[in-house]
């Protein structure tokens, strides 16, 4: 597989455009931390692989890219890193289950369970990132005002 190259369109995919390369960055380091194929039985044309590896692997490469684009700037490093992270993988695993379902080379049947998988994935993941209920559970001792409107506070903490 073609080494996936990190083109600079790249460096911040929390901006909400993100490059096929970090796609093809996750599909090269997931064959690096994978062992042989098996060549037979339920598991035939996959193999073992070490997950954590390679998903370390890309943090720390995602982490140098925004050290590269923050340019000196602050920004809160952990917000940055579970952005660009869940972002990329949400991403790969999106377009993973898409091209599953697309393939006509597959069973229908696995096809469809692709599209399930993937169609359930994004609704859950909308529905939890717009559940305000998470937010209080967590911060509950926090305040919160809507910042539109007449009644915006204008705070001081940055």
């Amino acid at each position: 597989m073609k080494k996936a190259k990190i083109t600079k369109r790249a460096s911040q995919p929390v901006t909400g455009h993100i490059d096929a390369a970090w796609l093809r960055y996750i599909e090269s380091a997931i064959a690096k931390h994978s062992g042989p194929a098996f060549k037979s039985g339920p598991f035939k044309g996959h193999s073992i692989t070490n997950t954590a590896a390679w998903v370390t692997e890309l943090m720390y490469a995602l982490q140098r890219r925004r050290e590269q684009a923050s340019k000196g700037k602050v920004y809160d490093e952990n917000m940055a890193m579970a952005a660009d992270l869940g972002y990329v993988l949400i991403t790969w695993y999106a377009n993973v289950q898409r091209a599953k379902s697309l393939d006509p080379n597959r069973p229908v049947k696995l096809r469809q369970e692709a599209q399930k998988r993937r169609a359930s994935l994004l609704n859950n993941l909308f529905a939890a990132v717009n559940d305000d209920r998470l937010m209080v559970e967590v911060w509950a001792g926090q305040q919160y005002n809507l910042p539109y409107g007449k009644f915006a506070k204008n705070g001081r903490f940055v």
